[in-house]
């Protein structure tokens, strides 16, 4: 305590106690007779009390020791010096020592144990007292997360009402300015019919007069060449409509003026007539074009199709090899038999297609590309056709002096500048774009270098002939399709 009353300034600490006030302070504050003389509760020779009580006697006597409770002190060391000298009172004061300790280790235990509990109430009322405020925290924060996630959907809420706002106010807006263009328009357009219709009813009128004045005068003699002049002057009622189908209100009305001034519209309509062809060859040439472009893109897209339908090595060998199981004669046998056009007519090519894409799809080795395409009977059928063809050509080729039967199995094959590549087609397909047939109506041929130019490999003879092979292939399919 002295270095707390230090620490907040109070008082200055005593010094320290001696050893006889430490003796002095224990004598008074022992609760038995044993504790005077500093000895264990047990029973104890006078022999050893005696010697203990001389000792301490000399330390606490009160002509030895000036200290103030000195005399109660060796007043309490004599009085447990006598009643342990006798053996009977020893006994008592034994068993009232072992009695008085009993109790305050009892006293201590139930202390300590009241310590304990109060400390676990303690702990368990902060912990109950930390779980309710860790609740109410834990309320307080969903609270607020409520209310913000409400304010969030209140604001989100008002932002898309606002926006839904503006879109249609501004739809609003957009229409109304739509509407008032196309009244502006319309009544342009009014105005602007109104006008027309006006200019050629004077045109019209110019017209009349002038053939009128023509009529009036017939029976002037003297001015008979005059009349004939105005009657030259005056344009046909065929020439006026013309006219006024194919020029606007400002020619029309130049055309009038003109033709009040005593002017001819000879010049007028030759100007009118010229516009108007150019006008239908533009059109023919844009519809040419157009047409051309069609051609394209048809001879294109069916060279795509023929490339996308071609069949493999692979395909080829499963393709026999499944029609071998179902029960087709060998190529070779219906080239020799010359059965090339109606070969394996009597197989199930149903069957013959289902076995093909199960067994491509089973031969297929890891790493290896897969056929998603699945073929038809039909193809396989032409296919298998085809097959006898090339092979009846082969017999053909083996056999020089049969030139009848090679003739009638298939033609001569093909030489290798007419074998088409995907990326020769793709810029064939480009070449015929780039280079329309309107822009070569002089020179052909020169069209045709400038697409060869634009393909690989390929001469402006082959490009023709590939591109006429095309154009028979989609006519015969559209046939086909009609």
């Amino acid at each position: 305590m002295q270095f707390l009353r230090r620490a907040v300034g109070g008082e200055e600490a005593k010094k320290p106690m001696s050893e006889t006030e430490e003796l002095i302070a224990r004598i008074l504050s022992a609760h038995n007779d044993f504790e005077v003389l500093d000895i264990p509760v047990t029973p104890c020779a006078p022999v050893v009390i005696k010697k203990l009580y001389r000792r301490l006697a000399l330390k606490v006597h009160p002509d030895k020791c000036q200290h103030e409770d000195a005399e109660r002190a060796f007043k309490r060391l004599n009085d447990a010096h006598t009643a342990l000298s006798d053996e009977r009172r020893q006994r008592d004061a034994l068993g009232a020592a072992r009695d008085e300790k009993m109790q305050r280790d009892a006293a201590g235990l139930r202390a300590r144990k009241a310590e304990t509990e109060a400390a676990r109430e303690a702990e368990e009322r902060a912990r109950a007292a930390e779980r309710e405020r860790r609740a109410f925290q834990q309320r307080c924060d969903d609270e607020k997360r409520r209310r913000d996630r409400a304010d969030a959907r209140a604001a989100k809420a008002e932002k898309e009402a606002r926006v839904a706002e503006e879109k249609l106010d501004a739809e609003r807006r957009a229409a109304r300015e739509a509407a008032d263009r196309e009244a502006a328009e319309k009544e342009e357009r009014r105005r602007e019919k109104k006008a027309l219709q006006r200019a050629k009813r004077r045109l019209r009128a110019a017209r009349d007069a002038l053939s009128g004045g023509d009529d009036d005068d017939d029976d002037d003699d003297g001015d008979d060449e005059t009349a004939d002049g105005d009657a030259a002057a005056a344009p046909s009622a065929e020439d006026v409509e013309f006219l006024c189908e194919h020029l606007d209100t400002a020619a029309l009305e130049d055309a009038t003026m003109l033709l009040l001034r005593g002017g001819t519209l000879e010049a007028v309509l030759s100007e009118c007539r010229e516009r108007v062809d150019a006008a239908r060859r533009a059109a023919a040439e844009a519809e040419a074009a157009r047409k051309d472009a069609r051609r394209a893109a048809a001879a294109a897209a069916a060279a795509k199709k023929a490339l996308e339908n071609a069949w493999s090595d692979v395909e080829t060998a499963a393709l026999l090899r499944s029609a071998r199981k179902i029960g087709a004669p060998a190529p070779e046998t219906l080239a020799k038999a010359r059965d090339f056009n109606k070969g394996g007519a009597n197989v199930n090519w149903g069957a013959v297609a289902d076995l093909f894409n199960t067994s491509l799809a089973n031969d297929r080795r890891p790493g290896e590309a897969q056929f998603d395409k699945l073929r038809t009977p039909d193809e396989c059928k032409h296919r298998f056709r085809d097959i006898v063809k090339e092979a009846a050509a082969k017999l053909a080729r083996a056999k020089p002096a049969n030139v009848a039967f090679a003739a009638a199995a298939s033609p001569p094959p093909a030489a290798d500048e007419d074998a088409w590549s995907r990326p020769q087609q793709e810029q064939l397909e480009a070449a015929l774009v780039k280079h329309p047939a309107k822009d070569f109506k002089d020179d052909p041929k020169q069209r045709w270098k400038a697409i060869a130019a634009g393909v690989e490999g390929k001469t402006a003879k082959t490009c023709l002939r590939r591109y006429k092979a095309l154009a028979a292939a989609v006519k015969a399919q559209r046939e086909a399709g009609a």
